[in-house]
């Protein structure tokens, strides 16, 4: 996923860009960092319970323009995966931002968060290749 995240993710935001009429957004230039030991969740924390979840964390690199003058930002995603009869689902992501980074907030329909799922669908139908 990792390797096909950027160009998926560009792919939404171009989308999202033509919808929506508000020009040019940035761009994904690259993924990496994948890491999938989970993170101890505490009782009654607003996250998801592990018994059914995959974790996985991965980083982005984006570079957006701000007038004129481009920057980049790095994200942190949080995934919890589920394995169903149809594949792997997203089943809720959060992201942090920049560095310092933000607090963390629910992201499973930003652009990234569309992205994994595309990349899930394509994936469970076969259509990705290693």
């Amino acid at each position: 996923m990792v390797r096909d995240l950027p160009g998926y993710a560009n792919r939404v935001r171009t989308r999202l860009t033509q919808r929506t009429a508000i020009g040019s957004m940035g761009s994904i230039l690259l993924a990496g960092r994948p890491e999938f030991a989970p993170l101890p969740l505490k009782p009654g924390s607003e996250t998801p319970p592990q018994n059914d979840l995959d974790q996985a964390f991965l980083t982005t690199l984006e570079r957006q323009t701000v007038a004129g003058q481009p920057f980049d930002l790095q994200q942190y995603h949080w995934l919890f995966l589920a394995k169903t009869g149809r594949g792997w689902q997203l089943a809720l992501m959060y992201t942090r931002t920049g560095q310092p980074t933000t607090p963390p907030r629910e992201s499973s329909q930003g652009i990234i968060g569309q992205a994994v799922r595309t990349w899930l669908r394509d994936c469970n139908a076969g259509a990705i290749r290693p």
